[in-house]
C-alpha cells in the first residue's frame, strides 16, 4: 500500500471532463495524485522547493535600493541647503554614488534609476545628453560590467529642472554579491563646472515583458444551469494546533477492479478545497467563512505563528528560505582607485563618512538601519548576511572589523556578528562579509553597524565607510 502522490502535475484532458465521458479510474487517481502533489509542494514536504529563482517559484520584484539622498540646512550664509553633490572631479574618475548589493539566483536585468538637476555644462549638452554610466565590480574592486545612464525623462519643479537618468544591465552574473555605483568621468577642461544635486537613488531588478501570444485549447462547457450552487462546498474544519486537515488517499481505493465510490471523490474534493483555503487564505467555493484556521490555533494574522508557506522554517517544513533583500545604500562619493575623496565633495553630504582620531578604535557607529525583517529563521538557523564596503585612502594595511547588532523597540539586542578584513600594503577597497545576523522576525529590527580598527590607523579620514547591504540568502 502507498499514498498516491503524482511525480508532476497530471491534470485532466478535455476528453475526461466532457458531460457525456465516462468515469475513467486513471482520471480519478490522478486527482487524487495532483492534490497530494501540490499539498506537498505547498508546504514545504517535497524534494522541489519554491526558491522563487525564476524556475521553482516566480522571481520577486522586489527593490534593492531605494535612497533618497540627505538635505541638511546649514548657517553659512544661514539658511543655505546641503544638498548631495556629484559631478566630474578635476583629475580623477569617481563614482558620485557606491553601494554593496547582492544579485540572487536566476535575476538577469537590473535597472539604475538616479533623481537629478542636471548640471550646469558650459556646452549645454549634459542636460540631454551625459556622460555618467554605472558600473558593477566584484567585491575586490574589478569592473565586471558597465552601461551608459541614459535620460529618461524630465520632472519640472518650483525652481528647476530635475533630470531622471536610467542605466540597465541586460546580462547578469547572478548568485554573487557585487559593488554598483555611478561613475562620473573626470573633467574635459572645465573642471567643477559640471555638478548636480543627486536627490534619489533605485536599484530595482527588471522584468522583460513577454512577446509570444498565448493560445487555448477549446473546451466543452457543461450544459444547465449556471447559477451559483447554494449549498456548502465540503470542506474539513481544523481545530487546536491543525493547520490543513489533508486526507491521504492510498492506491488501493482506485484499484482496477474496485468501484469509484462518493466517499472517496467527496474526499479529493475536500482535500482540493482545503488546499484552496490553505494557499489563498479565503473560503473556498460557496462557503460563508473560512475553514481552515491559517495559524494552528492562535489569531488568523498572527505573522509569528502561521502556517502558509512563507519560506519561515529552518527545517524545511514551511519552505526553504529564498534570497531577498533587505537593505542596501550607499554613503559617499569616491574615486574610482578607492584611494581619494573627489574634489566636488567638499565637506559636503556626499562625502564618506571617516575616522578623525588616530589609533586603535572600538565600536564607532557608522550607519543605522531600521527595516522590518521577514518572517525567516534566526538565531543559529539565521541566513541574514552583511557587506560592507571601506576605503582605505593612504598606503596602511589596516584592519577593519565590521559589526552588525539588531536591536528591538523595546532596546533589547541580539548577540553581535562580526568579521574582519584587512587593507592592501598599498590601501584601497575593503569589502567584508558579516555570516549569520540574528534578528526579531517579522518585526521592526533597528541594525547598529559599527566597525573597530586597529593601531595602524592614522585617522584624518583615512578609513571611509562606503556602503553596506543586508540580504538573506537561500543557504
Amino acid at each position: 500500500m502507498a499514498t498516491i502522490e503524482n511525480a508532476s502535475y497530471v491534470g485532466a484532458n478535455a476528453y475526461e471532463v466532457d458531460p457525456d465521458s465516462y468515469t475513467n479510474r486513471l482520471t480519478v487517481h490522478n486527482a487524487a495524485g495532483d492534490a497530494a502533489l501540490v499539498k506537498n509542494l505547498s508546504t514545504g514536504n517535497h524534494a522541489t522547493q519554491v526558491t522563487h529563482d525564476g524556475t521553482n517559484g516566480s522571481l520577486l520584484s522586489v527593490p534593492v535600493v531605494n535612497q533618497v539622498m540627505p538635505i541638511t540646512l546649514v548657517n553659512n550664509p544661514a539658511g543655505t541647503v546641503d544638498r548631495w553633490i556629484a559631478g566630474r572631479s578635476d583629475a580623477d574618475n569617481t563614482y558620485g554614488w557606491i553601494s554593496p548589493i547582492r544579485i540572487p539566483t536566476g535575476e538577469t536585468m537590473l535597472s539604475l534609476s538616479m533623481t537629478s538637476t542636471g548640471t550646469d555644462d558650459p556646452n549645454d549638452v549634459s542636460m540631454r545628453v551625459y556622460f555618467k554610466k554605472v558600473h558593477i565590480l566584484n567585491t575586490s574592486g574589478v569592473l565586471v560590467d558597465e552601461v551608459s545612464m541614459n535620460y529618461a525623462s524630465v520632472r519640472t519643479g518650483i525652481e528647476q529642472w530635475n533630470s531622471v537618468w536610467v542605466g540597465t544591465f541586460r546580462s547578469l552574473t547572478a548568485d554573487v554579491t557585487r559593488l554598483i555605483g555611478v561613475l562620473y568621468p573626470k573633467g574635459d577642461g572645465f573642471g567643477n563646472d559640471l555638478e548636480e544635486d543627486v536627490f534619489n537613488i533605485t536599484v530595482a531588478f527588471s522584468r522583460s515583458v513577454p512577446t509570444r501570444p498565448q493560445s487555448s485549447a477549446r473546451t466543452v462547457e457543461p450544459s444547465g444551469a449556471t447559477t451559483p450552487n447554494p449549498y456548502t462546498v465540503p470542506t474539513t474544519t481544523v481545530s487546536g494546533s491543525e493547520t490543513m486537515n489533508f486526507t491521504d488517499i492510498d492506491s488501493t481505493l482506485v484499484l482496477e477492479d474496485l468501484p469509484i465510490t462518493s466517499h472517496l471523490l467527496t474526499t479529493i474534493n475536500q482535500n482540493q478545497n482545503a488546499l484552496t483555503e490553505y494557499l489563498t487564505g479565503a473560503s473556498a467555493g460557496t462557503n460563508n467563512a473560512l475553514t481552515l484556521n491559517p495559524s494552528g490555533g492562535a489569531e488568523a494574522d498572527s505573522p509569528t505563528q502561521g502556517v502558509f508557506y512563507d519560506h519561515s522554517k529552518s527545517d524545511n517544513s514551511l519552505g526553504r528560505p529564498v534570497d531577498f533583500p533587505v537593505w542596501s545604500e550607499g554613503f559617499g562619493a569616491i574615486d574610482t582607485d578607492f584611494l581619494g575623496i573627489p574634489d566636488y565633495c567638499d565637506d559636503r553630504l556626499s562625502e564618506p563618512p571617516g575616522l578623525s582620531v588616530s589609533g586603535a578604535l572600538s565600536n564607532i557607529q557608522v550607519a543605522t538601519a531600521s527595516v522590518r525583517v521577514p518572517n525567516f529563521p534566526n538565531g543559529g538557523s539565521s541566513l541574514l548576511y552583511g557587506v560592507f564596503a571601506y576605503a582605505v585612502t593612504s598606503a596602511v594595511d589596516v584592519a577593519i572589523t565590521a559589526k552588525v547588532q539588531a536591536e528591538n523597540l523595546a532596546t533589547s539586542t541580539k548577540a553581535v556578528a562580526s568579521a574582519s578584513g584587512t587593507a592592501a600594503a598599498s590601501g584601497g577597497l575593503v569589502v567584508i562579509e558579516v555570516t549569520a545576523i540574528d534578528f526579531w522576525p517579522d518585526v521592526l529590527n533597528k541594525f547598529n553597524i559599527k566597525m573597530d580598527v586597529d593601531s595602524k590607523n592614522t585617522g584624518s579620514g583615512q578609513v571611509r565607510f562606503l556602503g553596506g547591504s543586508l540580504h538573506f540568502r537561500r543557504s
